[in-house]
């Protein structure tokens, strides 16, 4: 069966009925190996750290291994890897079995990514640019939200 992309569809080619695509975003390959997310639990914070695996500007799939996680609807924390005191607010959308002793967790963001967290996620931390250069104007989070 060959799937036929047309602008927001995808279509079999076998069937008339076209499938949407709900995503809103493109979703990049994540270059930082490791994050740290974090959620209410039992009354204290659990931190724990994870594979993100792809990220967007509003959500990101992390892998970890099988172990008590965030239940689907509960508010996610994830730490800014740019800066280290920041936490990002997001929910589970879901979580679900990644082979034997894996689970992949998608991560919805409150609000949009920043700009520099994206690029240093995507790009990684060798391709950042010195902090006192400065940003190109398209690179401004009004543009990018």
């Amino acid at each position: 069966m060959r799937l036929i992309h047309r602008h927001l569809f995808r279509v079999r080619s076998d069937s008339r009925q076209p499938a949407i695509d709900r995503r809103r975003e493109c979703r990049y390959p994540a270059k930082v190996p490791q994050i740290q997310i974090g959620w209410e639990g039992d009354g204290a914070m659990i931190e724990l750290s994870v594979r993100l695996i792809d990220v967007s500007s509003s959500g990101c799939r992390a892998e970890v291994d099988r172990f008590p996680h965030p239940h689907p609807g509960e508010p996610v924390w994830m730490r800014n890897p740019v800066a280290q005191d920041e936490w990002l607010e997001g929910s589970l959308v879901s979580a679900g079995p990644a082979g034997k002793k894996r689970t992949v967790l998608r991560l919805r963001f409150v609000s949009p990514l920043p700009y520099a967290t994206f690029k240093y996620l995507v790009y990684g931390p060798e391709k950042q640019p010195a902090e006192s250069a400065p940003r190109p104007w398209h690179e401004r989070d009004e543009l990018w939200k």
